[in-house]
């Protein structure tokens, strides 16, 4: 599984509190550095022609033709008054090493789309340079590539923040010589001059959420925090969950029966619910052509901060040209040099990146690859988490229907009994057979699923069900791996899933508006009554809706809007909780599947959408997460599938059982503690200072006779790694401390890990915040602190809400 690289810090002034796997970067005037070393590598054989290198926790640099070299990105907040146009990347290699032989490195494969029954392929920006499949400005040069150490990819926004997104290399290929040059230390500079004038950012209102979103995706976030208004725990209050926008018509709202308990269910979770129809957003003025896309998205705009808006369900006729509650319709291959018949994406995007520009130009085509990005354009940073319920008027009984997935949600979600979600159905098809003439390699779905269960549901202790082609199909296509069944044209996924419970689906093949199918042009694996599908909306109806699943559609226009029977939807009426899928064409990468961040393949957003969900995030973050970390390699070809992959369902909604709405979690600060070798000890036990049952003001030991611990805890030793040489760990789901202490403020000192869980903090009888003790290194004696209280005496409740293989810990408690 892909995990970040570890960066350190010069320190040049205080470190204070902050979320991130990435250790902070301290800002120097006008100039931010940081210091980045390389993670560990490995070198194999990708055939028996190409090496591969590699990098731990980063993925392949895809663009078309190129060598395939590990990259990875960093975020370096900016302040609100930067002059855009003067920032700058530079950089100082501090450490290198040409690795011993001669290499060969593969070249990226040609991203792929099939339409109207023939393969359409494309070498992107360097297609008029491509010989064999390689870019000879590349190969056939005696030179490093890439030639920069880090570059400045995009400037964006998140909220109130500005940042740059900045891509490193630290894996260097010279093609005519065969030379790897590893970058193992790496100064990376932000330069940049700031506008006379000081712009007052949008935070000052006090926006939780935009910090704590920044504090995971802003390395330098302990020292930008005092651009944007206050730093993230002040005296004021704020919401202990985030706020949930429910943004539908006042006809849905008065016909439906259900949708006042869906209200209220999301209420008693915690979230501040806003109920907004056409008599909020109708008479509001939107950017041209102001339209219900513009007004909505207008109210959005206004609202976000001030209501700590986190989640949007949009409920009603998503069709672009038609519907009430309408998908915006983007143009991203607008002017596209070949196949310009699909240039255009209907997508939810437009209510999520609130900040950007979609019409950066003005000429009234919105999310336009070749005009919209830019400075103040398209930049894909959700500043919210986007989902939907369709709803068509013209379907009989189309109240019902919704009613029916409105209480499907608050019964999921109330359903305490989720082990059955803790499997996996992946049916996988081909997509092209190799074909040496234009540079097409055979592309197999299966090895998708490999990189799922190899990075992730295996190691979460999922139970998985594969399906692929053995032999027995059209043409005889046959899958190089074995699987539990074979995948067949026809009923055999539908079958499979009916008489089973999967809690996540994801399947690879072409599709249409409401069907996936099993094979490709010429090559179609039908049944004795003609049919090919992996799934149709009429199957659908055989599916148990009382197990339903996440579902991620690899495939093209399953969730095509203008049609009420898409198979997206169909899947979210019966059979799912939720589905991604694509309202248009998509874009694929052929050969074998590797997840790679560079280019937003299709496979690639499902890739990394699974892996969040299956790992307890909700399906809107995960998605719109995931899509926030593509590059745009495949230039606007990458930009259709980031528009055109749609979530249909309930955006707060997570596979985990939880009683109440995730809080805001609290950061640790980091420090520089030398990590030394954990030892556990169970045969002795450091003695407890006397204290009173009630903790007053003072820095308490994690053996204090105070702290009630239950459900499977157990001490360990580190030398002084701890506080005192001791912490209290569990891997248990259902851990639990408590105690009561008399004072203003609590702090709780951990240890963070790759292996770290999350706890969730109770005071009083309400969550104020959940403990995240994950980090990419193991970090020692790390500190967070609640947000200010009143001064009395609380009671102190610290639940684990941990994954398989995920370990809580506590090393001190301290009062103020």
């Amino acid at each position: 599984m892909l995990r970040r690289p570890f960066i350190l810090v010069f320190l040049v002034t205080t470190i204070i509190a902050m979320v991130s796997m990435f250790s902070p970067i301290i800002a120097l005037g006008e100039e931010e550095i940081v210091y980045y070393k390389m993670p560990s590598y490995q070198l194999g054989k990708l055939t028996s022609e190409y090496d591969v290198i590699n990098v731990h926790g980063l993925s392949d640099r895809s663009l078309p033709g190129d060598p395939k070299v590990p990259e990875t990105e960093l975020s370096v907040a900016l302040p609100p008054n930067v002059d855009e146009t003067s920032v700058k990347v530079e950089t100082k290699v501090l450490s290198s090493t040409i690795l011993p032989g001669s290499f060969k490195l593969a070249p990226a494969p040609p991203f792929v789309t099939f339409i109207d029954g023939r393969v359409v392929l494309n070498w992107g920006p360097n297609q008029n340079s491509i010989i064999d499949g390689k870019n000879i400005n590349v190969f056939a040069k005696n030179a490093y590539y890439p030639e920069f150490p880090a570059e400045l990819s995009v400037l964006s926004s998140l909220r109130a923040w500005r940042f740059a997104r900045i891509r490193v290399n630290p894996v260097q290929y010279n093609p005519v010589v065969g030379l790897l040059r590893l970058l193992n230390e790496i100064e990376v500079h932000t330069t940049y001059t700031l506008k006379e004038k000081q712009i007052s950012a949008k935070s000052n209102s006090y926006d939780l959420i935009g910090n704590i979103q920044a504090a995971s995706v802003m390395h330098n976030f302990n020292s930008a925090t005092s651009w944007y208004s206050k730093p993230l725990h002040t005296s004021e209050a704020t919401p202990a969950a985030p706020g949930y926008a429910i943004i539908t018509t006042d006809e849905i709202l008065s016909q439906s029966s259900k949708l006042s308990q869906f209200i209220s269910h999301k209420q008693n979770r915690g979230y501040n619910v806003e109920i907004v129809t056409e008599s909020e957003y109708g008479n509001l003025v939107g950017t041209a052509p102001n339209e219900t896309p513009e007004k909505i998205r207008k109210w959005l705009q206004d609202n976000y901060i001030t209501k700590q808006i986190q989640y949007v369900l949009l409920i009603g006729n998503p069709d672009p040209s038609t519907g009430d509650i309408p998908m915006k319709m983007l143009w991203p291959r607008r002017g596209a040099s070949f196949y310009m018949d699909y240039d255009e994406s209907p997508s939810d995007y437009y209510y999520a990146d609130l900040t950007g520009n979609w019409d950066l130009n003005g000429d009234g085509y919105f999310g336009d690859y070749s005009s919209d990005l830019g400075t103040g354009g398209v930049d894909f940073t959700p500043e919210v988490w986007v989902g939907r319920i369709p709803v068509y008027q013209d379907i009989p009984d189309w109240a019902a229907h919704l009613d029916s997935i409105l209480t499907k949600i608050i019964t999921y979600e109330n359903d305490q009994n989720t082990e059955w979600r803790k499997s996996a159905l992946l049916p996988m098809s081909f997509s092209n057979a190799a074909d040496v003439n234009i540079g097409l390699r055979e592309t197999d779905g299966a090895y998708l699923a490999i990189a799922m269960l190899i990075d992730y549901l295996n190691p979460r202790g999922f139970d998985s069900w594969v399906m692929y082609p053995q032999g027995h199909g059209a043409c005889g296509v046959c899958s190089r791996v074995v699987p539990n069944e074979e995948l067949r044209g026809g009923s055999t996924v539908r079958d499979r899933w009916a008489q089973s419970t999967f809690g996540l689906v994801t399947w690879w093949g072409h599709g249409g508006e409401v069907g996936a199918y099993v094979g490709y042009d010429g090559c179609w694996d039908t049944d004795s009554f003609g049919n090919s599908q992996i799934l149709h909306s009429n199957d659908t109806y055989s599916l148990n809706d009382s197990y339903p699943a996440v579902v991620y559609q690899n495939s093209c226009s399953n969730g095509t809007p203008e049609n009420e029977n898409n198979l997206g939807y169909a899947l979210l009426r019966q059979g799912a909780i939720g589905t991604v899928s694509a309202s248009r064409v998509s874009w694929y990468a052929t050969g074998e599947f590797l997840p790679s961040r560079s280019v937003a393949d299709n496979a690639s957003i499902g890739y990394y959408f699974m892996d969040g969900v299956s790992n307890g995030e909700t399906l809107g973050k995960s998605l719109f997460e995931s899509k926030r970390q593509m590059g745009f390699g495949w230039q606007a070809e990458s930009w259709m599938n980031l528009m055109d992959f749609n979530l249909y369902g309930d955006p707060s909604l997570s596979i985990e059982y939880s009683a109440s709405a995730e809080p805001f979690p609290m950061p640790p600060t980091a420090t520089n503690t030398p990590e030394p070798t954990l030892t556990p000890t169970p045969t002795s036990t450091p003695t407890a200072s006397p204290t009173p049952k009630v903790l007053n003001k003072g820095t308490y030991d994690d053996m204090n006779a105070a702290l009630t611990y239950s459900n499977a805890w157990g001490y360990r030793r580190a030398n002084s790694a701890f506080r005192r040489g001791y912490h209290q760990a569990s891997s248990n789901s259902r851990a639990q401390l408590s105690f009561s202490f008399k004072g203003s403020q609590l702090g709780i000192g951990v240890k963070t890990s790759p292996q770290g869980g999350r706890l969730r903090i109770y005071i009083d009888g309400k969550p104020i915040g959940t403990l995240i003790q994950n980090s990419t290194a193991t970090r020692w004696q790390q500190y967070a602190k609640t947000p200010p209280l009143k001064r009395k005496t609380h009671q102190v409740r610290i639940i684990a809400t941990t994954a398989i293989g995920k370990i809580v810990n506590i090393d001190y408690i301290t009062v103020y």
